[in-house]
């Protein structure tokens, strides 16, 4: 039994890959969480419960990260037309009264009503008094019936507040839906 598990730790031992868990830590950090999770459940419950649980915790990430998408708001490069996130570029030019707000992913069910509550606290949370709200839509690649209502609550919200809504980098076919 004791060379049976010598030949059984010294296989394992060559299965771990500790530079792999350094390089999964400093890319990604859930990524690593969920691998040392796996690892353990798999060494200390069994490797099926192990596997299953490391699934599941996957699966939880990614609805995590659909339903909360990043939001960036923008500002403008001195002496360009190109806006980038204004939490990782200094000294970008922002007009007071105008949020321009970039969503970056697919606007369906599961985060619309993410989008609706960014919106609205970037508008209370401003310096200013807002009077116009820029979607930049460049990276929505699809949108859903759901999403589409959320943009014609978010129209008709702040509308009512005698705030413009325009849109920005609409893709064609994101454009023909939202006109349908």
């Amino acid at each position: 039994q004791s060379l049976l598990a010598a030949m059984i730790i010294s296989a394992i031992i060559k299965l771990l890959d500790l530079h792999e868990i350094v390089h999964t830590w400093k890319t990604k950090k859930s990524d690593c969480i969920v691998l040392l999770i796996t690892f353990f459940c798999t060494l200390f419950i069994g490797i099926e419960q192990g596997v299953i649980i490391g699934a599941v915790c996957s699966l939880g990430i990614v609805l995590f990260t659909v339903s909360r998408p990043r939001v960036a708001v923008l500002g403008r490069l001195p002496g360009s037309t190109n806006y980038k996130n204004i939490k990782h570029w200094k000294s970008l030019i922002q007009i007071p009264g105008v949020v321009p707000i970039r969503f970056d992913d697919a606007l369906y069910f599961a985060n619309e009503s993410y989008l609706q509550s960014k919106v609205n606290k970037l508008i209370n949370s401003s310096k200013y008094d807002v009077h116009v709200v820029i979607l930049d839509f460049s990276s929505v690649n699809q949108i859903d019936s759901t999403g589409v209502k959320t943009v014609q609550t978010i129209y008709t919200k702040l509308k009512t507040q005698d705030i413009c809504l325009y849109f920005s980098g609409v893709k064609v076919s994101i454009y023909k839906i939202l006109q349908k």
